[in-house]
């Protein structure tokens, strides 16, 4: 999809890129951040309470069937979701301008062929889309590294995914530097983070942000982390250091090259980013934005380094999902999107398990070894096959060498028909102040 097939809040771009040149050459100090946030925030409550809508119409992704999805909300992130929807073509569209407090007119002129709604609106309107019955899923969560813990604690909640990726970064002789040098600064941004970031993420990116990131780049409290390889910088994240608290607002590979990937200089990054936060006595360490979807790839890669799952503090996009009809489109997009949803003031995960035999066991250890994170206050398992007895009797993860489990069972109203579900809660009480802030 062209950037300009569904508008984005063009007046918050232009303002903020303004804004950009203007404290760039003035006055670029590290507190503006909190001005910078205030004033995406308004952006986001005015620009999200009009909602372009537009009727989507293509092949579901992984089945090929027919699929019909009315979109409401801007461009950000619009690409993102489509890719996960459509197998890659798609027709478009429009059905006009709807207020965010007239959302039961929009769901009334909704074509009886609509497979499933989704409104992208600010969390401001949380309340809104939840009494209509939408699913509330936040656009972006943060991933925070607790560091107060101590480092052989950190190192306990690393997963075996982690722990090789260090020892293959001892193989590789790393090394790494940690430098407020405007050259190498400027380095890592052309040479690191430009080419990565728009391969990696093209079309979403929008040019704002690029912006200001070379904007950041001169503050006071910046640094940039180098991971070298010999005397050849291949990997690099921005470091922004207030007092104890520590952000990794960006990062980037060298020349964007996927073969620095494949020799673990992002594992390197992040490895040694928090072995030396916590040489300088930090609290916390936040990753920056991720997608809420379970099985995004920036989002298991960073639940292995044992993050801590909040709300996002900087972004404050909710996407709304409506199902609407019961058909194997729907329950395709369901099985391979599992997501992370806010209900109660809580992040939960909800899984789509589709087997056509019962759920065993063995499918609810997988489960959690797979998509469960500290900060998820619980993981909802739907079975329209339901759950074996011994599912339903034994103990779950009773000796797991980092979490116990109980579970419960429930059932729920989806896809037109009483669906069984397991609902997995943490066993100890690890619900802290990382959880929703």
């Amino acid at each position: 999809m062209s950037r300009s097939v569904v508008s984005s809040n063009k007046f918050f771009e232009t303002i903020f890129l303004g804004y950009c040149r203007v404290i760039k050459k003035f006055w670029n100090r590290s507190f503006l951040t909190y001005f910078e946030i205030l004033l995406q925030r308004i952006s986001d409550m005015l620009g999200y309470s009009k909602l372009p809508a537009y009727l989507l119409s293509g092949k579901e992704k992984y089945r090929g069937d027919s699929f019909t999805v009315l979109y409401a909300g801007n461009s950000d992130s619009l690409h993102f979701l489509l890719c996960r929807i459509f197998d890659g073509q798609y027709t478009t569209k429009k059905l006009g301008v709807f207020s965010i407090f007239h959302l039961e007119s929009l769901m009334k002129q909704t074509p009886p062929s609509t497979d499933v709604i989704f409104v992208k609106t600010d969390r401001f309107f949380v309340k809104i889309l939840q009494h209509f019955q939408f699913i509330t899923i936040p656009e972006w969560i943060n991933m925070i590294v607790d560091s107060s813990k101590s480092f052989e604690e950190l190192e306990h909640n690393f997963s075996s995914g982690a722990q090789k990726d260090i020892k293959k970064t001892t193989k590789y002789e790393y090394s790494y530097e940690l430098t407020d040098d405007q050259k190498k600064m400027e380095f890592f941004y052309h040479r690191m983070f430009l080419p990565y970031i728009l391969k990696r993420y093209g079309e979403e990116m929008p040019d704002y942000y690029l912006k200001y990131i070379h904007m950041i780049l001169s503050r006071n409290s910046m640094r940039v982390l180098l991971v070298k390889d010999n005397n050849t910088y291949i990997s690099g994240g921005l470091v922004d250091i207030k007092g104890k608290k520590e952000f990794l607002p960006s990062m980037g590979i060298l020349d964007g090259d996927v073969q620095y990937v494949k020799k673990y200089a992002s594992s390197a990054l992040f490895y040694f980013h928090i072995v030396s936060a916590k040489k300088r006595g930090a609290n916390s360490i936040n990753y920056g934005n991720t997608r809420s979807f379970l099985n995004d790839g920036n989002y298991q890669f960073k639940r292995k380094w044992g993050m801590i799952v909040s709300l996002s503090r900087f972004r404050w996009g909710l996407f709304g999902l409506k199902i609407l009809r019961n058909t194997t489109s729907v329950s395709s997009f369901c099985v391979h999107n599992p997501y992370i949803l806010l209900e109660d003031n809580c992040l939960k995960g909800c899984i789509y398990s589709s087997n056509n035999q019962p759920t065993s066991l063995i499918d609810l250890q997988r489960i959690c070894r797979t998509y469960y994170t500290q900060g998820i206050a619980e993981l909802i398992i739907l079975s329209p096959e339901g759950f074996t007895q011994q599912a339903k009797e034994n103990e779950l993860f009773v000796d797991a060498p980092r979490h116990n489990f109980v579970k419960s069972f429930s059932s729920v109203r989806l896809l037109n028909q009483n669906i069984e579900a397991c609902v997995i809660r943490p066993q100890e009480s690890m619900f802290n102040s990382f959880l929703i802030r």
